[in-house]
């Protein structure tokens, strides 16, 4: 690719004949600052829902596991005692610190190392979950692309988080006819 520097908009002439045969374009329309190319030749529709997003991010069981905690430790009792602290009424913020103040020490300690550990994960998660998103985009990632290891997209890496904050990741094998083995 050359002719197109940063700021400027990407056009069919900036791309070379070498990469143009590697992709098709879908539309160069001269309102529209990018140019439009498929991952692949064939016409896919891609979908990631957020349900979805959630679910391989690992929040549903973090956040479960975190509720239960509170719930557990009277944390969620506790914080619900709590004004708020978006108000302009100076005697609701200062009751609101107060109450904060008084229930510091055991809030300090519920939050500490344990729940960090956790939202932690839930920020790991989020991440790789992202970075899936980018790869389905460009060449189907796990969901819609070819596994090099045996060949199909059937395989699945089913991850789950123990209690004590491990990982505990394998491979799931659906029901498919596997390739013939030589002999």
């Amino acid at each position: 690719m050359s002719g197109a520097s940063i700021g400027q908009s990407l056009r069919l002439t900036d791309i070379s004949p070498v990469a143009m045969q590697q992709m098709d374009v879908w539309a160069d329309l001269p309102d529209e600052p990018l140019l439009a190319t498929p991952p692949n030749p064939r016409h896919q529709i891609r979908r990631f829902s957020s349900a979805e997003y959630y679910v391989k991010a690992g929040y549903r069981k973090t956040v479960a596991i975190i509720k239960a905690w509170k719930q557990q430790h009277d944390i969620t009792e506790i914080e619900s005692s709590f004004g708020s602290p978006k108000t302009s009424v100076r005697q609701n913020i200062t009751a609101y610190i107060t109450e904060k103040l008084r229930h510091l020490d055991r809030l300090l300690l519920f939050y500490g190392q344990d729940i960090q550990q956790l939202r932690f994960l839930n920020y790991r998660g989020a991440q790789l979950v992202n970075h899936e998103l980018v790869e389905i985009f460009v060449d189907g990632g796990r969901k819609y692309g070819s596994h090099a290891s045996n060949c199909n997209s059937h395989d699945t890496y089913m991850s789950r988080l123990n209690e004590d904050g491990s990982f505990k990741s394998r491979r799931r094998q659906h029901a498919h006819p596997s390739p013939p083995q030589p002999r």
